[in-house]
C-alpha cells in the first residue's frame, strides 16, 4: 500500500532546503497528503530558577523562534506550490510536552516520516535526540535524508540490510512502496568467516517476495572480516550506487549500541544516502 500520509518534520531552515525535494517527490509519485510541520518548546520560566533570564533575553529566543519558523513556512510552501497532491503547514509551540513527543505524537497517524541526519554544526538543530526518539518510539518508518551529498532520487537503486529479525521485516516490506516503479534491491546478509548464516534461506525468500511486488532483487552476502555492519552497508550502498538504505533499526538495548555499537547508530552518523529505519 503506497504511503497516503507523509509527515515532513523540519528543524531548521537548512535542514528544510534538504528534505523538501525528496518529501515533494515521493509526495508526487504516490498523490500523498504532504504535512510540513516545524514544533517548537515555548520558552518557558520555572519557579525553581536561581536566575530569571532578563525580559529582552525571553523577547529575542521567542523571535528567533518565529523567525526560524517563517523560513521553514516559506522553504516548504515554496516547493509544494503548483503540485497537484495536497500539502499541509503546521507550527506547532509545545508548553506541556517536549518537541520529540510532539513530533512522535504526529508521526504515529502518518504512512511515513521524512526527517534530517542531525548536523553537528547547526546550533539550533537539537534533532539527534528527536530524530532517534522518533525512530525508537513512533511506530513509524523513518527516512532520514543525510545532510551531505545531491539527492537526486530515492528508491530506484535500494539497499536492504537484512539479517531475519522482526525489525529487518519491518523495514524490508515498509520499503516496498518507496521503491521506483523501475526500481531495484539488492539484500544483502553479514557474517563472520567462523559463521554459519542463518539469514540466506529468509533472503532468498524475501527477493521472491519483491519479485512478486515487480522489483528485480538479488541477494549477497558479505564476509565482515572485523567490519561493523554499518560500515559494510555504506561501503556496499557506495559500490552499487545505492539512492536507500533500507533497515531494522535498535533491534538491541542501549547497553548493546553503547558496548557493542549498533548498525543504527553507525547509519545515522554517517550515513550518504537516505536511509530508511524501521523498528
Amino acid at each position: 500500500m503506497p504511503p497516503k500520509t507523509i509527515l515532513l518534520s523540519m528543524n531548521t531552515p537548512e535542514a528544510a532546503q534538504r528534505l523538501v525535494g525528496p518529501a515533494v517527490e515521493l509526495a508526487r509519485r504516490h498523490g500523498a497528503h504532504l504535512v510540513g510541520v516545524h514544533v517548537v518548546e515555548a520558552v518557558a520560566i520555572h519557579a525553581d530558577y536561581v536566575m530569571v533570564p532578563p525580559l529582552a533575553e525571553i523577547e529575542h529566543l521567542e523571535a528567533a523562534q518565529s523567525e526560524r519558523a517563517e523560513k521553514i513556512e516559506k522553504i516548504f510552501k515554496a516547493a509544494t506550490e503548483g503540485e497537484d497532491f495536497v500539502s499541509e503547514w503546521r507550527f506547532v509551540q509545545t508548553r506541556t510536552v517536549t518537541a520529540s513527543d510532539q513530533i512522535i505524537e504526529q508521526a504515529r497517524t502518518a504512512d511515513l516520516v521524512i526527517m534530517a541526519q542531525e548536523n553537528s554544526t547547526d546550533a539550533y538543530s537539537g534533532g539527534e535526540v528527536m530524530l532517534e526518539r522518533t525512530i525508537r518510539k513512533s511506530g513509524r518508518p523513518v527516512l532520514v535524508i543525510p545532510y551531505l551529498g545531491e539527492m537526486k532520487t530515492v528508491g530506484s537503486k535500494v539497499l536492504v540490510g537484512w539479517s531475519a529479525t522482526r525489525e529487518a521485516a519491518r523495514a524490508a516490506h515498509d520499503a516496498l512502496p518507496l521503491i521506483a516503479p523501475d526500481g531495484a534491491a539488492a539484500i544483502v546478509t553479514a557474517r563472520a568467516a567462523d559463521e554459519q548464516n542463518h539469514a540466506m534461506a529468509t533472503a532468498r525468500e524475501l527477493a521472491l517476495v519483491y519479485d512478486r511486488h515487480g522489483v528485480r532483487a538479488e541477494v549477497a552476502e558479505r564476509i565482515t572480516e572485523g567490519m561493523a555492519i554499518g560500515d559494510i552497508l555504506l561501503n556496499e550502498a557506495f559500490e552499487r550506487g545505492a539512492d536507500l538504505i533500507v533497515t531494522g533499526a535498535f533491534g538491541h538495548s542501549r547497553i548493546y549500541d553503547f558496548v557493542i555499537g549498533a548498525t543504527t547508530t553507525k547509519l545515522l552518523e554517517s550515513m550518504t544516502v537516505p536511509v530508511l529505519f524501521s523498528s
